[in-house]
């Protein structure tokens, strides 16, 4: 009898906490609500003089921009890209709130809100390469192949 008086008061506490969070809140980060993401544009830094290739970021990738935003640690600095060939990616997020702008390059991903910039890791260019397969379809084999190429 004792053990499901315990068994009853665990169940309990279990289900008042659970009650009691909302996980569809966002998750505050350091650039404001994510889930306010509603649309995206990326770009490859490659040409000069000529316009970039472009791609439409769709909504299963939105979501996992935001992901990887909330979840990648903190960098402290950023490298510089060459002058010219491959300088990286960048993202223009579109949200209810202020847009973000991405550049990911060199294992670093900035994250530009207004004046502000926030620099995360991307070790092992984990999100770099993802972004590169996203935009695949949408670019001619060599432009792809040599992008590939550059990265480590």
């Amino acid at each position: 009898m004792r053990w499901r008086f315990g068994l009853l008061s665990c169940l309990s506490i279990i289900l008042l906490s659970c009650a009691s969070q909302t996980p569809d809140q966002p998750t505050p980060t350091a650039f404001g609500d994510l889930s306010a993401i509603t649309a995206g544009t990326g770009y490859i830094q490659i040409f000069s003089g000529m316009p970039n290739p472009s791609w439409l970021l769709n909504a299963n990738a939105v979501d996992a921009i935001q992901q990887v935003l909330q979840t990648a640690t903190p960098a402290t600095t950023r490298p510089e890209p060459p002058g010219l060939g491959y300088s990286g990616m960048y993202l223009e997020l579109m949200s209810t709130g202020m847009p973000l702008r991405l550049t990911v390059f060199g294992e670093v991903i900035a994250v530009e809100q207004g004046a502000s910039t926030h620099y995360l890791n991307d070790p092992n260019h984990v999100f770099e390469r993802w972004l590169l397969e996203q935009a695949r379809p949408q670019l001619q084999p060599a432009i792809y192949a040599m992008i590939k190429k550059n990265l480590p």
